[in-house]
Order: structure tokens, then sequence, then C-alpha cells
């Protein structure tokens, strides 16, 4: 089971584990091209992420060929955002790029477990970690991206901009409860609903709906 995926008993799920002016959501044009946190800190491995009380509400999931079930790819990525209003996101668009990440907040780790569903038996030689936070104030969202490859080289020259709508896998969204509000797997539009707004157009890394 990949990580961070919802886990459902019986209607209930949970997960485990300043919009800017474009719709463009790779992250920057050239890669490795970050702009330094605006409040840089000490590095504390995502305190403020952990130590959030806000349920992990959002969970996407990236891989460079979404459309191979198997996962038997380089790389995989999973987001999570804590967020206590997934609506409003849902209303204003859910917006990031390389302004968002806490620059130094980010490490690399080679001891944890990971359960996957690669059929090639392949284990991940490790994990990257980024943390993100909302630019308005107050925050509306806090996140975390987690990186798994195969290869530590993969890993450790992994940019974000590697990430988009393109390669996006999926999306689930819940709300203060835990019941499941958004689901969307890529290439299962039978799958796909939203049941808050149903099909409302929404922007941002939002996949569907979408307005064009």
């Amino acid at each position: 089971m990949m990580a961070g995926e919802l886990e459902s008993k019986g209607k209930k799920a949970r997960i485990e584990t300043s919009p800017p002016s474009y719709e463009d959501t790779r992250i920057m044009s050239i890669p490795g091209a970050y702009p330094l946190s605006q409040q840089p800190g000490p590095a504390t491995s995502g305190k403020s992420y952990r130590e959030n009380k806000e349920r992990r509400s959002m969970l996407f999931s990236f891989c460079p060929n979404p459309s191979d079930l198997s996962l038997n790819q380089d790389w995989v990525a999973v987001q999570m955002v804590k967020c206590c209003d997934v609506p409003r996101l849902m209303r204003e668009g859910f917006y990031w790029d390389g302004a968002n990440v806490i620059r130094e907040e980010g490490f690399v780790d080679g001891d944890f477990t990971y359960i996957d569903r690669r059929q090639d038996r392949k284990r991940w030689a490790g994990n990257r970690h980024y943390f993100l936070k909302d630019l308005q104030e107050p925050p509306r969202w806090i996140s975390t991206i987690e990186v798994f490859a195969l290869n530590w080289s993969t890993l450790y020259r992994f940019n974000l901009n590697q990430l988009s709508r393109e390669n996006m896998r999926s999306l689930t969204a819940v709300n203060q409860s835990g019941d499941v509000i958004y689901r969307w797997k890529n290439g299962l539009p039978q799958l796909w609903f939203n049941a808050v707004y149903d099909d409302m157009p929404l922007k941002g890394w939002w996949p569907w709906p979408r307005k064009n």
C-alpha cells in the first residue's frame, strides 16, 4: 500500500501518514532555482509540520508515468497537506511553487520502512523530505512532500519542478471528520467525484474538474 494512502473503515476514511497570478503548476522554469525562504530559520526537520494539530486532509501522489499501476519506476512522490478548510482551497484554488518551500527543513532519510506496490520487488534506496507552507496570513495550509527513489543519485538530484498535474497519479481529500469528499485517480474517470462542489471547475493543483 502506498505510504499515506487512505484506509477505509465502514463509512469513515483517514489519511495515515496566495494564489499566484498564473495557472502553470510547474515549480520553476529553471531546475534548482528555488528562492530562499522568506524567513529562514534553524533546521528542525519539519517540526512545524509535525506539531501542527490539523488533520492530514489532502493526499497527492506523483510518478514519472502515472498510467503504470505497477509503480516500477525510478521514483514516486507523496504530498500530504494539513488544512482545516478544504472547501476553501476548492473555491480559491490550491497553489504552491518554489516560494512555499521551507528550504532549511528538508532532509534525506535512508532509515525508513515503506510498504509499496512495486511488482519488481525492488526496494527504494531512501526518501527525501520537503516542507512547504502557505504564504497567506494566517496560513490556510502546511504540507510535506516525500520522494522515494530507487537510486541515491535520483534522490539527491531530485527537483520539485519534476512534479506537475501531468504526472499526478491520484488525489484524495477528506473533511474534518475524516470522510472522503474528493477523489481523483489518473485514467479512472468512473471513480472521480467531488462531494462538495460536484463539477465546479477547480484551479491550481486540483486535477479535476478543470475549466479548460
